[in-house]
């Protein structure tokens, strides 16, 4: 594994947060010209066996090309995606500061969620998911972004109760079944919430047509979870789900509900997820009355997981004080992301000698680490170590005076450690109340013409350019050879993320 932070073409990592399906996610930052502050970013970049397979690419890239279109608060927004200049495809969404609901689950202090926490992110879920069913493309033609593989794993939740659904278009079961991903053995925990048609096509090699009722038998299974507080089992062939309730009495509109979504043939359950919302909504007003699920649930995340989240808030806090642009180990020519991106990965072996020792002075101890998500966001691992010598310690420690408590190192590296925690602490929370984040979301038919800010290109279209702080006026420009340019002048409004969405005029040829 590379050493941290190491060059991606124009992005820069700092950690890696996990292995999914597909390949490799970290934490990172897009490098451009004049840059003076940026957003953290989670990038995936996919294994090399998938990168040697065109039709691989070519699907994975397709239906990163429908989540672009997704803008909605309760869906991770994509930021970029296309091929590294070595060829690995890759993406770039927005980094959540949340825990996946699979681990609020799991956590022995939640315990079961309440009736009213378990219908309300349902609900939110269902809002989420019919707005990737109903999304159309350019030439206002409707077209169904599917998740595929939505679960409990890849819903995640903040401290303010809010949720983000994640993972659009990356863990799709097309793409799993087109890259010979072993299916059954990774994605165990989602296979319970894969719908029945669609696990008989993945066990037959079959690559499975997947519709909005597949997303819809995935909440089925998520409100079967979080009423019955069990974990979901796999249904055996086409066999209805058992009931819920085992461990406290529920609803009984409630199971009606998850029995019609969780029902084995298609057409027998809701038609859209609106549909899901809306009866869930009327057969839960007894339940929902009078009650602030969506506090209750972040003042539970924060009082559990919350250490998790302010763990990765402290490490971009730090990451953001480095001066990207004067690491000698990242210089390397700027370019457009995505596709058009030049530049090389920025491997271990060459980060050695006066580099390293140069990264080491100017990254704050700890960054050329992996972080552990199980341990709250603490570093773990690295290539540093310290080797004492027992014996010569006792022989030394035998011949001077007992040190007094106050001027002893360790009790000394406490009172720092203490007072660097309560600063961190301190510091997240300034940032958190004075810095608001605020983008534009460009667009062209056809795509993959030259973004240009303020005269700076930034990427090809798709994309969406994010800002932090108050909004700014932005002279935008969309240049495509053989187009003409178009140009708009934005001036947001705080609180507001406005899109541009032009059709190119296209030139006249020439005699």
């Amino acid at each position: 594994m590379p050493q941290f932070p190491f060059r991606a073409g124009s992005y820069v990592l700092f950690a890696e947060i996990g292995a999914g399906t597909l390949g490799t996610v970290y934490i990172g930052c897009e490098m451009t010209e004049g840059q003076t502050g940026w957003q953290p970013l989670a990038v995936r970049i996919l294994d090399a066996s998938i990168s040697q397979q065109p039709d691989a690419v070519r699907l994975f890239l397709d239906e990163q090309r429908n989540a672009a279109l997704l803008q909605h608060q309760g869906i991770s927004w994509l930021h970029d995606a296309g091929v590294l200049p070595d060829g690995s495809p890759f993406m770039a969404s927005e980094f959540v500061f949340g825990v996946p609901l699979r681990e609020v689950l799991r956590s022995q202090q939640v315990g079961v969620l309440t009736l009213q926490q378990a219908v309300y992110l349902v609900l939110q879920a269902c809002e989420a998911l019919h707005h990737a069913h109903e999304r159309y493309d350019m030439t206002g033609q409707t077209i169904e972004v599917v998740h595929g593989q939505f679960s409990a794993d890849t819903l995640l939740v903040d401290m303010e109760g809010k949720i983000k659904i994640i993972d659009f278009g990356c863990l799709g079961t097309r793409n799993a079944t087109v890259t010979n991903v072993a299916v059954p053995a990774r994605l165990q925990r989602r296979m319970a919430y894969m719908a029945p048609e669609l696990r008989a096509q993945i066990h037959a090699g079959i690559v499975p047509n997947i519709d909005r009722t597949a997303d819809i038998y995935s909440l089925g299974a998520l409100l079967w979870e979080l009423l019955s507080g069990e974990t979901m089992p796999v249904p055996e062939g086409d066999d209805p789900p058992p009931l819920p309730g085992h461990k406290r009495s529920i609803p009984m509109q409630l199971t009606k509900v998850v029995l019609r979504a969780m029902s084995p043939r298609r057409e027998e359950r809701y038609p859209t997820a609106l549909a899901m919302r809306r009866e869930l909504e009327a057969d839960a007003v007894s339940v929902l009355q009078g009650s602030a699920p969506a506090a209750g649930l972040g003042q539970l995340i924060a009082n559990t997981l919350g250490h998790r989240i302010e763990g990765w808030q402290s490490h971009v806090l730090r990451w953001q004080q480095i001066d990207l642009l004067q690491v000698p180990e990242l210089e390397e020519p700027l370019t457009t992301a995505g596709a058009t991106a030049q530049g090389s990965w920025r491997s271990g072996s060459t980060n050695v000698g006066t580099g390293n020792a140069y990264i080491s002075q100017r990254v704050p101890t700890g960054i050329s680490q992996r972080l552990n998500l199980q341990s709250g966001g603490q570093l773990v691992g690295g290539s540093t170590s310290i080797r004492v010598d027992l014996s010569q310690r006792t022989q030394v420690s035998s011949q001077r005076e007992p040190v007094p408590l106050l001027r002893r190192p360790l009790f000394l590296g406490l009172i720092l450690a203490g007072l660097l925690t309560i600063a961190t602490a301190a510091i997240v929370r300034v940032s958190r109340t004075s810095s608001e984040q605020w983008s534009v979301y460009v667009d062209s038919d056809p795509r993959g013409a030259d973004i240009r800010v303020n005269g700076q290109s930034q990427g090809n279209t798709p994309k969406r350019i994010v800002r932090t702080g108050q909004p700014q006026q932005l002279n935008i420009e969309i240049v495509k050879d053989g187009y003409e340019p178009s140009r708009a002048l934005i001036v947001p409004q705080p609180g507001e993320n406005p899109r541009i969405e032009v059709k190119l005029r296209e030139l006249p040829a020439t005699p």
